[in-house]
């Protein structure tokens, strides 16, 4: 048997001395799209200034641990913390249980070194009763306060166009650049599938999707349908793209993810056209 064996072999997040990274730990648990079965706020047994820690159980049977930097009985950083991750979780996970566990407990978890014998001590622990762990979620977080904006922003690459990936990779580093090279490629594109020269931006694409030559269009939509994705495609040069193009622009990384979607869905229902046959007639 190896002398490792006595050790619960679990993910260990955050940072025991920082609630910053303990909070963006569960964050990024959230936003990376795992699916957890239940939610373990574990506190430690002193009657004030109580350390909190969690542990994550995953429908694979696995299980996550934050470490503890998370704090309640007093106003400061570690319990606005533990206010804003409950906050968030109470909205995902419906079974959130809290257990009170020893202060050496909690240790072991801060050294990444629980051991099998502390897992199944907390699975044979009894949740606290009444369920207290709302308390801890102060005023200013209740569901209207939720506070979504602390959540990373990532580009979900699962969703891109495989064509605007590369840029995506460089995208925050250089969010700027990177949107003005995605406009560029898609008016490129549509200029070469149609076979159009020396326009741009929404005359490029009122000659490729509309009028009695119409170049680009969809199978399966009505014609109504149609101009409404054509709109799009419009709307958003005349918006977004022309006011970057010839304006300074504020750098806000929110709305440029937002701007980068947007600019997607245009790859994507550009990728769905269909090249119209020329009427013979």
């Amino acid at each position: 048997m190896s002398k490792y064996s006595r050790y619960a072999g679990i993910q260990y997040h955050g940072h025991a001395g920082s609630t910053q990274l303990c909070r963006e730990a569960i964050l990024r648990l959230i936003q990376s799209g795992e699916t957890f079965s239940s939610v373990m706020l574990i506190t430690n047994q002193c009657q004030f200034d109580c350390r909190h820690a969690f542990m994550m159980k995953t429908l694979r049977d696995s299980h996550v641990a934050i470490k503890g930097g998370f704090r309640s009985g007093y106003s400061g950083e570690g319990p606005r913390g533990l206010s804003e991750v409950l906050s968030v979780l109470r909205l995902f996970f419906e079974d959130i249980e809290e257990y009170v566990m020893s202060v050496d407990f909690i240790d072991r978890i801060n050294a990444s070194c629980l051991l099998n014998k502390d897992l199944e001590l907390l699975q044979s622990a009894e949740p606290v009763r009444p369920m207290r762990w709302f308390d801890y979620i102060q005023d200013r977080h209740e569901d209207e306060s939720v506070p979504f904006h602390t959540f990373p922003l990532e580009i979900p690459f699962s969703l891109l166009d495989r064509r605007l990936i590369p840029l995506a990779v460089q995208f925050k580093d250089h969010p700027d650049s990177v949107l003005m090279d995605a406009y560029r490629m898609l008016e490129d594109t549509v200029r070469r599938r149609c076979g159009i020269k020396g326009k741009g931006g929404a005359k490029l694409f009122s000659e490729a999707f509309r009028g009695k030559e119409v170049k680009l269009s969809w199978s399966d939509l009505d014609d109504r349908e149609c101009e409404g994705r054509i709109g799009l495609f419009t709307g958003a040069f005349m918006a977004y793209r022309n006011r970057r193009a010839h304006q300074s622009w504020k750098w806000d990384l929110s709305r440029d993810v937002r701007e980068f979607m947007l600019i997607n869905e245009l790859f994507c229902l550009e990728s769905e056209a269909i090249i119209v046959a020329a009427d013979p007639g």
